[in-house]
């Protein structure tokens, strides 16, 4: 009976053609791939060897890698410029190039209308209003309801990396309204 450890170990393939397998798919930063290949197995040196040749022939280009990502992150996944820009530092991308690439995506996305998009989508009830309150004897327990329910809606939009004005302006909120 032969145990999964004793199973002989598959060769590599050769690292050009993996590295060039995983960069056909999307765009990677170099701290990507890098971190890719180094858990595949591939010796750090050759990984350093193959990701200078990358760079140098521009397979592999932090600035495109950052504005595709945080293009793609803005429009497919709901997350506000904060969360992007946690996800691009994670992946080696440095701060200068982040602002630039949120800002080439600023131009064309609205913020404070993905925010409220998906604020709709996640509660689609609307919240109701402190008029709309019984003036009974409950009335404190509903206020604190109320906001409870506002603060579980404004902490999900921060999460998803959008700005606290972003975040009032999707609940209706005034900053007056905060302050006061």
């Amino acid at each position: 009976m032969q145990t999964k450890s004793s199973k002989p170990l598959k060769p590599l393939k050769p690292i050009t053609d993996y590295a060039l397998a995983i960069i056909a798919r999307r765009e990677h930063s170099t701290t990507e791939l890098r971190r890719k290949l180094a858990q595949k197995g591939y010796p750090k040196t050759e990984v350093a060897e193959l990701l200078a040749q990358f760079t140098e022939r521009n397979y592999l280009n932090d600035t495109r890698y950052a504005q595709a990502r945080a293009r793609t992150r803005a429009e497919g996944s709901k997350w506000g410029q904060g969360r992007i820009k946690q996800e691009l530092a994670q992946n080696g991308i440095e701060k200068s190039t982040t602002a630039e690439a949120l800002d080439v995506v600023s131009e064309h996305h609205d913020w404070f209308a993905a925010a409220t998009n998906l604020l709709r989508r996640r509660f689609p009830k609307p919240l109701p209003t402190w008029q709309d309150l019984d003036p009974g004897p409950n009335k404190q327990d509903a206020l604190k309801d109320l906001q409870k329910e506002k603060a579980r809606r404004l902490n999900f939009l921060l999460r998803r990396g959008f700005s606290m004005q972003q975040a009032l302006h999707a609940l209706g909120i005034t900053e007056n309204e905060v302050s006061a």
